[in-house]
């Protein structure tokens, strides 16, 4: 199974996607899943070192043409690849390519990230309309980045009130949204996703407190409330997981579809 990630504005929550939600799309299914991100510069997935999930950086530029890197995805013998693209140029060179050598007719679907209305949201539209002009039967999952909403309920209000509702749901398959939460920098500390910590909270909480004593008795006051920090995002990954999942599902309904 193949899902790209992409969008031509950089900053709408490309990476987020392709780590907390595509990736470990295949993690709740126990699959093995390789992270590859297009990108000249950075390896954004590089703090996963006891995640479950391979990572791996085609850089595309001067160097290596847009066409070479999907020859090379295309080579990639992985069972399920997350393909992360880096923003601007990067996409909209990728898209051009991906449409000359069809290669979004390999993507199980395409995930397309926007975090507020605004230029945010014509630059989704702006995507969205690219792919669909390379390969219209491509399917699309929306994904709304860093809000403040904690129900899909409150999700839905704040979407018809502030975004472009009608004129998103008409060019793409589904929707999903992804909570704004602190756990995630937290993730990053522990080497691993929100999805991954959330299920080893049994195993991380006891650790992390005594590590916390320990710190706190040896005078590191800083490494304590560090510790203190990292526990309490632990616990507070519980409340994200039904949203992953819920993206998971959506997932499954797109790839059904």
């Amino acid at each position: 199974m193949i899902i790209v990630v992409v969008s031509t504005k950089g900053g709408s929550g490309k990476s987020t996607m392709s780590q907390q939600l595509a990736a470990t799309y295949f993690l709740e299914k126990e699959e093995p899943v390789k992270l590859v991100e297009i990108d000249d510069e950075n390896l954004d997935s590089a703090y996963l070192t006891k995640s479950k999930i391979l990572s791996e950086r085609l850089p595309m530029g001067a160097s290596s043409s847009a066409n070479h890197v999907i020859e090379r995805l295309m080579q990639m013998t992985d069972k399920n690849l997350v393909v992360d693209v880096g923003g601007n140029r990067t996409a909209t060179n990728f898209i051009a390519a991906a449409g000359e050598t069809d290669f979004f007719s390999m993507a199980d679907f395409v995930i397309v990230p926007v975090s507020n209305p605004g230029q945010d949201e014509e630059n989704a539209l702006l995507t969205i309309k690219a792919i669909k002009q390379a390969n219209p039967s491509t399917k699309i999952v929306l994904a709304v980045t860093r809000q403040m909403a904690q129900s899909q309920a409150e999700f839905e209000d704040v979407f018809t009130r502030y975004f472009r509702a009608e004129e998103l749901l008409n060019v793409v398959e589904k929707v999903v949204f992804f909570p704004q939460v602190m756990a995630i920098v937290h993730s990053r500390a522990l080497a691993v996703t929100l999805y991954e910590m959330a299920l080893s909270k049994d195993s991380l909480l006891p650790s992390l407190s005594d590590q916390m004593v320990t710190a706190k008795k040896s005078g590191d006051t800083q490494a304590a409330i560090r510790y203190s920090r990292i526990r309490a995002s632990v616990v507070q990954s519980q409340s994200v997981l039904p949203f992953i999942k819920a993206c998971h599902d959506t997932f499954d309904l797109v790839v059904q579809s």
